[in-house]
């Protein structure tokens, strides 16, 4: 029910785009990113434990207004070992649409929210397989500063799946920790 409640408001938001961007405060931004992500199995088998990877995205967004933007991220991660080396989980993409609330602090420094949904298609290989996109509510959280007008830098933490069932009775979460440079337009 959450999940389909924030995708209805996510795409209700989404025909006022353009009307916003003639008043937002800075327009389009594109940013890189990679960092540390961790990926959780809990399961009533044994060996089942969390195992990180890296990773990294880029990201497309757009400052609606001072306190409001949004973004799309599209991204990959490195296999993670889940089941002591006898599965692996494997992430071959996912995308994520966020609503960003964000404080201005100055003109330099914000803080911002996220919430939004998660596509991520992932295979798990070995003694348990299985295949295919799992969608996600999502949510976290981050901190970002200029260097120059058109050049920030930031980090956040997302928690991209929370409890989603990849095979019956093995439910997976993931969240990551990334660095950004962000470019504005």
């Amino acid at each position: 029910m959450m999940k389909r409640l924030m995708i209805a408001i996510l795409f209700g938001l989404l025909p006022a785009t353009s009307a916003w961007a003639e008043q937002a405060s800075s327009g389009f931004y594109f940013s890189l990113a990679g960092g540390s992500f961790r990926t959780e199995a809990n399961a009533p088998l044994p060996g089942v434990n969390d195992d990180r990877s890296i990773g990294g995205f880029a990201e497309l967004g757009l400052d609606l207004a001072p306190f409001i933007g949004a973004n799309v991220r599209v991204g990959a991660l490195d296999t993670a070992d889940l089941f002591n080396d006898t599965a692996t989980f494997n992430t071959d993409i996912f995308i994520s649409y966020f609503a960003k609330p964000q404080i201005p602090v100055g003109d330099r420094f914000r803080i911002y929210g996220l919430v939004g949904f998660t596509h991520l298609n992932s295979t798990v290989n070995g003694s348990i397989v299985s295949d295919g996109w799992r969608n996600d509510f999502s949510y976290g959280g981050g901190l970002e500063a200029a260097i120059t007008d058109s050049i920030w830098i930031g980090g956040d933490w997302v928690r991209y799946l929370d409890d989603e069932e990849i095979n019956p009775g093995i439910l997976t979460s993931m969240d990551g920790v990334a660095g950004r440079l962000i470019f504005h337009y």
